[in-house]
């Protein structure tokens, strides 16, 4: 009895096994660590779930983005008075030949391609620049149908020729919804007159120069000399 009374049994005082557990020290590390596994785990799920959102927003901006890549086109020259007919299809065949050269399939008008090819053409003159008095443009005045004015200077059997800026507009849209989805453009100066000034010249200089940026878009057009 006396043994029961002052001193421990095989097994430990029902009062002692209450307030501290088999381990002593570590029991009391082990209450710690459970009580704050909880918050932690809460805080880890919530990164967890910023990064999913975050991945899940980038996901989305690539899809929304998609590579554009060569497909069926049909040219279309925009109807302008200022310009011929007869030159405004000589800039479409010039930008139709470069589009197949970058791998498109060019289709006829009436067909229904991927896309449309849109083009415009606009001249301006900038002032004025002496140029060769013997040199001859096109026949039929298609090298200078802006219709400048040319003035010979007697000293040197020179010209004094209107400088014109010519500019080549292209733009690429998606037949289905009529979105432009790439556009360039390109400009180049030239005397007025001038066999350089011919339609020909002209839009064998500055289509191909656009359509080889595709499929990076141009802020700026691309200045040809």
């Amino acid at each position: 009895m006396c043994l029961c009374e002052n001193g421990t049994g095989p097994l430990p005082h029902p009062a002692t096994h209450m307030i501290l557990p088999l381990g002593g020290r570590v029991g009391e590390r082990a209450a710690a660590a459970f009580s704050t596994a909880e918050p932690n785990s809460r805080f880890s799920e919530g990164t967890i779930m910023m990064w999913i959102a975050a991945l899940a927003m980038l996901t989305s901006g690539v899809q929304d983005a998609p590579t554009l890549t060569p497909g069926t086109v049909t040219v279309e020259a925009a109807a302008d008075e200022a310009t011929p007919a007869a030159v405004r299809q000589t800039f479409a065949d010039a930008v139709e030949q470069a589009l197949l050269d970058a791998r498109f399939t060019a289709l006829p008008a009436q067909a229904r391609g991927r896309y449309i090819a849109r083009i415009s053409l606009t001249r301006a003159e900038r002032g004025a620049v002496a140029s060769n008095g013997r040199e001859q443009g096109a026949a039929g005045g298609l090298g200078n149908w802006g219709g400048a004015v040319s003035v010979t200077l007697p000293s040197d059997k020179r010209q004094l020729r209107g400088l014109i800026v010519t500019t080549l507009k292209v733009e690429l849209v998606t037949r289905a919804d009529e979105k432009v989805v790439w556009s360039g453009s390109a400009l180049t100066a030239q005397a007025a007159g001038t066999r350089a000034d011919t339609p020909s010249a002209l839009a064998a200089k500055l289509a191909p120069a656009i359509i080889r940026a595709f499929p990076q878009t141009l802020a700026e057009p691309l200045s040809i000399p």
